[in-house]
């Protein structure tokens, strides 16, 4: 983008140019991250959050977290992505092991949206699977926590050694 921007020589090209791309870039974030966010959201509570406060829970969210410290240096960043798999590992695992070996690769669709049906939890949340998740990514909380701050006092086993670059 910015190569296109600098081949005009008018300020006004530019302008409208460089304002077409952040409309372009709004647009996309809106569609691509925050209404994914506020369907899924509001189907958890829909008595009381509809997509419209679930858009703007995910917007407060989103400077709350100040995503531009996580990205503030290379390194920082580089540090919390390789971290971010201690977290994804074990949540994939429980969904692989639970979509292979306690449904036997069978899903029925019209199971899903009856009250009660086969795939129905107490209360709606299935218990096993966060106890699963927990006991995946306990161990891996401390790595996790200092590869994102190096300088966290989390013991000599969750030291990175020279050779691996993640710290799970």
């Amino acid at each position: 983008m910015p190569a296109v921007v600098n081949d005009f020589d008018s300020r006004a090209a530019k302008f409208f140019t460089s304002f077409s791309f952040m409309l372009a870039i709004i647009g996309n974030q809106i569609a691509a991250g925050t209404y994914p966010f506020s369907n899924d959201v509001s189907g958890l509570a829909p008595r009381y959050i509809n997509i419209f406060r679930a858009t703007i829970i995910i917007s407060v969210f989103c400077v709350v977290s100040t995503p531009w410290n996580i990205i503030n240096n290379a390194d920082g960043l580089l540090a919390f992505l390789s971290g971010y798999s201690c977290l994804m590992g074990p949540l994939a695992g429980v969904m692989v092991s639970d979509f292979y070996l306690i449904k036997e690769q069978k899903l029925d669709i019209h199971e899903l949206y009856k009250d009660r049906g086969i795939y129905w939890y107490d209360y709606g949340v299935n218990w096993r699977a966060f106890l699963a998740f927990i006991i995946g990514f306990a161990p891996l909380m401390p790595g996790f926590a200092k590869s994102i701050e190096p300088s966290l006092k989390v013991g000599d086993a969750w030291k990175v050694s020279s050779v691996h670059s993640l710290t799970c």
